[in-house]
């Protein structure tokens, strides 16, 4: 309890960067699941999609921002807007895999911290062969039905 007195009289600010995490990983997972896209990302911006409960899929980017000297760490939709999550950045560097948005940032108080946030792994293959059973599935049924119009 005294340390916490202390810290306070000090003036010791609020952990931003695990109050970020916490809000950044609760948006990733609590309505419905997310999955990165490797191939649109790079070390200053992490592209995902969030499905949500309902099934209604967005596109997020997940960025390294900088306007006016302010830095900042920020997630914006495509459709416009964003919602800063870090304030007072000195530095970011993301680094996107199927699973993973990692995110190495040093705050202007030369504090470093690496926080990295597990997504869905998308399942590619087993949505294309999906899409191709439909696919046949249609063009089959539709043969059959020629089929009986011709014999009637």
């Amino acid at each position: 309890m005294q340390n916490l007195r202390n810290a306070q009289k000090i003036g010791h600010k609020t952990d931003e960067v695990a109050y970020a995490y916490v809000q950044f990983d609760r948006f990733l997972h609590d309505d419905g699941e997310s999955y990165t896209m490797p191939d649109k990302s790079h070390s200053s911006k992490a592209v995902f999609k969030h499905v949500n409960s309902r099934g209604k899929e967005e596109s997020y980017s997940l960025e390294f921002y900088v306007k006016n000297g302010n830095k900042m760490l920020r997630t914006s939709t495509s459709s416009g807007g964003h919602m800063p999550l870090l304030v007072n950045l000195k530095d970011a560097k993301l680094k996107t895999d199927d699973e993973h948005i990692e995110i190495d940032l040093m705050e202007k108080d030369g504090r470093r911290s690496v926080l990295t946030f597990r997504l869905n792994k998308k399942a590619k293959k087993a949505e294309k062969d999906s899409t191709k059973e439909s696919d046949n599935k249609t063009e089959g049924d539709n043969e059959d039905e020629e089929t009986e119009e011709d014999e009637g």
